[in-house]
């Protein structure tokens, strides 16, 4: 999975107070998604997910430091070890389709989430799933030793103990 054959579409916007909203330069992507900031505020980490990356971009200059492939990203959080705990929709938009006929119980659509090193790029696979208990993962966040992941589509949160 690539993305999409249309320009992008979607950026980042920075607000700040008594100067209101800026665009962040060379923001521009497919589907902006999921956002997080360096500890210091200097980097911005989002999310493309049309185009299946993750991009680490300067917040003051726009310069794209880094371009790591996610097939699909979704939502970010901060691990404690200082690596970006990133949701992946491994099944893709198509196979997130059948989420929709499923009223409130949760779809199996395949996911994975990723812990990504915001300096070398390269990622651990912490957790991948299809089907029970719950599938469709856009979001995971580290508490202590467990991993809880939740879904756009679900009727529960799902915990992952970590060894």
């Amino acid at each position: 999975f690539r993305g999409f054959e249309r320009p992008p579409a979607g950026f980042v916007l920075e607000w700040n107070p008594g100067v209101g909203f800026r665009r962040v330069l060379n923001s521009e992507m497919t589907i902006a998604n999921g956002i997080e900031r360096s500890p210091d505020g200097r980097i911005l980490y989002v999310n493309s997910s049309g185009d299946s990356e993750l991009i680490a971009l300067a917040r003051e200059s726009g310069l794209v430091l880094r371009r790591i492939p996610v097939p699909l990203p979704d939502n970010s959080t901060w691990a404690p070890d200082g690596r970006l705990i990133v949701a992946s929709l491994v099944a893709g938009f198509g196979g997130t389709e059948i989420c929709q006929t499923l009223g409130g119980r949760a779809c199996p659509a395949e996911f994975q989430l990723l812990a990504i090193d915001p300096t070398t790029g390269t990622s651990e696979v912490l957790y991948r799933n299809a089907g029970p208990p719950m599938g469709a993962g856009t979001v995971g966040l580290q508490v202590g030793h467990a991993l809880f992941a939740g879904s756009f589509r679900s009727d529960r949160l799902l915990r992952i103990d970590l060894p």
